[in-house]
Parts: structure tokens; sequence; C-alpha cells
């Protein structure tokens, strides 16, 4: 047993609030539709840092490094989490934002749903929209209400689905994985990238493919208008590819969804929607710039190849309703009337009506977004 009392204190200290953390979040009943499994898998990663604690006060020495090096690493990721849970909730009680982040748990009911995975995220708020691993946190930006930046969760959600979206008959199977990893060992043999750069940006385009496939235009309309930089469209990080590779992997995305499309009149909606409505978005922003010849065949491909892998291994009811009329459903709610509508759909209506409407003025678009918001909150996910 340590003798060191300064450093048993400090231990202690820790422990106890990683048991604090653990009774709020069991006594507090309003984590939304978030399924208890979420919970208790919160339960198991904090006793598991209360054991790593423990293992200190039983090593015989004042550890202090490892202190530091738990509280720095392991323990700051799971106070940052269950801060970020308990803000969600106090956000759903506030009047300001309790409609939207119903709306918000609607869209991603619907997603997971259709995607035929169970509800491993838990919504929270930040500055900007993001997935965090540790316990499955998507977090919608603050203090934005409005329906529009509800199609990006559908992109954060991306990145759990990849991780956990089996293959038919095989629950162990990870085939969006093998194919992220195959992928970009690939591409670092053939291009000379970074292969961990290429998985992470490759991560990114499954994300965006999802969000396409599940939304269909809503999702590349919402985050060109209001994440992409036209100052930076061209440029790549370590972790994302440029936003012109991006779009165009969106777009190719669709186009592939109507090649699979089993009526030509749903394969037409799909190609309009590509053609039509986002492709010329794009390059109203852009200019007419296209990838090379050769970035822009692997976009192609990788996008055919993306949308084959939600095709194959994701129940049939994922892929966009390219047939719904979601123009006419745009109109209805313009005119003020809340529609039972599937979110997809609501979400659809509302970017369709928006780039229809360029020059609506910010008390139209408020008073369209309240009545879509609403509509969200009354579907049936």
């Amino acid at each position: 047993m340590i003798t060191n009392p300064g450093f048993l204190t400090q231990v202690r200290q820790e422990i106890a609030e990683m048991e604090q953390i653990e009774a709020a979040l069991h006594r507090e009943h309003g984590l939304g539709t978030t399924s208890s499994q979420v919970r208790d898998e919160f339960t198991v990663l904090l006793r598991e840092r209360t054991r790593e604690l423990a293992e200190l006060v039983d090593a015989g020495a004042a550890d202090w490094a490892r202190l530091d090096q738990l509280r720095a690493g392991r323990l700051a990721a799971v106070k940052a989490a269950a801060l970020g849970v308990l803000e969600g909730i106090l956000l759903r009680a506030h009047p300001l934002y309790a409609d939207v982040t119903a709306a918000a748990e609607r869209v991603l009911d619907d997603l997971v749903d259709r995607t035929g995975v169970r509800r491993d995220v838990l919504l929270s708020v930040a500055s900007g929209e993001r997935f965090e691993r540790t316990v499955g946190i998507i977090r919608m930006r603050f203090p934005d209400v409005t329906v529009w930046g509800l199609p990006i969760l559908a992109h954060e959600l991306g990145h759990m689905v990849a991780g956990t979206l089996p293959a038919p008959g095989q629950s162990s199977a990870r085939p969006v994985e093998e194919y992220v990893s195959t992928e970009a060992e690939m591409e670092a043999a053939t291009t000379g990238a970074d292969p961990t750069q290429a998985r992470h940006r490759l991560h990114e385009l499954f994300a965006d493919v999802y969000a396409t496939y599940a939304l269909g235009p809503a999702y590349p309309l919402a985050v060109l208008t209001l994440r992409a930089r036209p100052d930076r469209f061209d440029d790549a990080t370590p972790t994302h590819p440029s936003w012109t590779r991006r779009m165009w992997t969106m777009v190719e995305a669709i186009r592939e969804m109507g090649i699979l499309a089993a009526s030509p009149l749903v394969a037409q909606a799909y190609r309009r929607d590509a053609n039509v409505l986002v492709l010329p978005r794009w390059f109203a922003v852009h200019g007419e710039r296209h990838l090379d010849e050769r970035a822009q065949r692997t976009a192609r491909r990788q996008a055919k190849a993306l949308v084959a892998l939600l095709d194959r291994n994701a129940p049939p009811r994922l892929r966009y309703d390219g047939a719904i009329d979601a123009d006419g459903l745009g109109q209805r709610l313009a005119a003020g009337g809340e529609e039972k509508a599937a979110p997809s759909a609501v979400l659809n209506a509302a970017w369709r009506w928006r780039t229809a409407n360029p020059e609506a003025d910010p008390e139209t678009m408020r008073l369209f977004s309240e009545v879509a918001v609403t509509s969200l909150r009354t579907v049936t996910a």
C-alpha cells in the first residue's frame, strides 16, 4: 500500500469523480431515445478507468507520471464525454433547443433503423458537428436551432456505421473497414500517400457517401452551403480529402444510385438530382473545374464501391427514395403546413426549397425552418 498521503488523496479523488459520473448518468432519465445498452457501455468504460486508478494504489509506489498520463488522456476523455452527454440533456429541456434536439433525435433514429444497426450514439452539442468515439457521441452545432444543418448529422453517424455495419450472415465482419484498409493500402502503393492519412480520408469519403445514400441531395447541398470553404476547395488535410474530391464523390454516388435503381423513372430522378440539382450548385460556388482525369476516375470508382457496400450490407430501405415529391412537400411546408413525412423527405424538401429560393429573406427562411423542425418532431422514425 502506498504511504504517500498526497498521492493517495489525489487518486481517490479521481476515483470518486468516476463514481460520481456513473451515479449521475444512472439517475438521469433525459438521455433521449438512447438505449439502456449505451448507458451500460458508458458504465463499463467508467469502471475500467476506476480499475486503472485502483491499480495505482496497489502498485506500492507514488507513480505521479502515470497519474498525469491517465489524467491527460483516458480520464479527460471520459469526463469530456460525460459533460457532453449532460450538456445535451440540459439543452433538451431548454425551450429554445427542445424542438431542434427532438428533431435531431428523430433524424438519427430514422437513420439507425434504416441502416439496420443498433443505436450506439448519444446526442450532444459543440461548436461544430463531429463524432467522438470514446462513448459514441454525435455533437450537433451550437447554437443552431434550424433545420438546415440537420443533414450533416448523417455524416457523423456514418463514422459509427463504418465500424459497426456487419456483412449479411457474418455478424463479426466489418466490410466497410475492410474496404477502407484495402483501398488505403492500394492508394498508398500507387500514389505514395501516407497509409494512415489515406485511411482517414477514405473514412471521410465513406461518411459522405453514407449521408448521400441515406438522405439524397439534402446532404451535399447542406454541407456545400454551410460548411465548405470556397478558398480551400482544393486543399486536403491529413484527415480530410479536399472539398473538390468530396463533392465529386457525392455526385458520383448519386449517379451510381441511379444505375442501381430498379425503375427507369427513379433512375432518372437520381440523375436529375446529381446533374441538375447538386452539380450546378457546386459549379456556382466553385466554378466549372473538374478533378484531373486520374482523380476523377478514382472518385467514380470509389463512389461506386462505397455505394455497392451499402447496397449489399444495409437494408434496401436505407437508400434515399428518389421518387418522393420533395418539391411538392417543400411548397406545403413553405405555406405553413406541418407534414407527417419521413425525415429524409422533410430534409430534402427543405433543401430543395432553399436552393430554388436563393433570395429568400432571413425571416422567410426562419419560418420555413420552424415548420420543418416541427414536422420532424412529429414523424414516427
